[in-house]
């Protein structure tokens, strides 16, 4: 279903008029190619899906792409139905962070893949599938409708929440996994800071062919040089514009946190420090 996430089942089952990375590479630039595509991948979905079931096993997927692509009714149907035939029960772990962060790094991401958007909080003038992401609420019911009886698991992407600070041993918790066997990758996608991001902006601005993600090359050692000297360092966005966003979705957190996390005084502790 994919290398590094399962965006083959992603692409598999949006529809076939979305833009997305893996697309873009694969150059599915139209519906027939990406109809093709799917058929082609389907054949091996089924193969495997059909051999793991007769073994009893149990099937992790995992995609953030999941939660960001699939918006539409008949995406999650597909999905669900493709699922329901190999599948006794689900259980679907999602992982929250503060607003303000998750568009921190999704602009970093961007950035990475040669997206330039002037700012890093986004201003939402109309609703957009960027927009979507950051109500988890309405997302979160959107799947428990569509999925009525998995269990939902919902973690809070923050240290002082994540077993060990650590979301990979988090999830291994979570998911049942014993990570003595196996080996931990180093860590990939940090977040660029404040002086990188500008760099990078720069020449996003003037590189060549500079929506075509992965492909280029220069890129990914300019980011790579620019993580080996500049580091992480944090954001330049003053902290009363970060609350400004944050606090857009306070009614939908509040709404989340009395489903999910009834005890908590607040669905992030102290999202802003002191």
């Amino acid at each position: 279903m994919g290398g590094n996430e399962h965006i083959d089942l992603v692409s598999y089952i949006v529809n076939p008029k979305k833009k997305f990375s893996r697309r873009i590479l694969l150059d599915l630039n139209d519906a027939k190619a990406v109809e093709e595509h799917k058929e082609k991948i389907g054949a091996k979905f089924h193969q495997e899906l059909s051999a793991a079931a007769t073994r009893g096993d149990t099937l992790i997927i995992s995609s953030e792409r999941l939660f960001a692509l699939v918006t539409f009714e008949h995406e999650i149907r597909e999905l669900r139905d493709l699922l329901m035939q190999y599948c006794e029960s689900f259980e679907v772990v999602c992982y929250i962070r503060p607003q303000h962060e998750f568009a921190f790094s999704l602009h970093s991401t961007m950035l990475r893949k040669g997206i330039n958007r002037p700012n890093a909080l986004p201003d939402f003038d109309v609703p957009s599938r960027e927009a979507r992401k950051y109500n988890y609420n309405r997302v979160l019911l959107f799947w428990e409708r569509h999925f009525p009886s998995a269990k939902f698991t919902i973690r809070r992407f923050t240290k002082k929440h994540l077993i060990d600070g650590n979301a990979v041993h988090d999830f291994a918790n979570v998911a049942g996994i014993d990570l003595e066997p196996l080996t931990i990758p180093e860590h990939k996608n940090l977040s660029l800071g404040s002086s990188a991001q500008r760099i990078l902006f720069a020449y996003n601005r003037f590189a060549p062919d500079n929506r075509i993600f992965d492909k280029d090359l220069n890129r990914r050692r300019l980011i790579r040089l620019l993580g080996k000297v500049l580091g992480s360092q944090g954001s330049s966005i003053p902290v009363a514009e970060q609350k400004a966003f944050y606090d857009r979705y306070a009614r939908t957190n509040r709404m989340l946190k009395k489903r999910y996390f009834p005890d908590s005084k607040e669905l992030f502790d102290f999202p802003f420090g002191k």
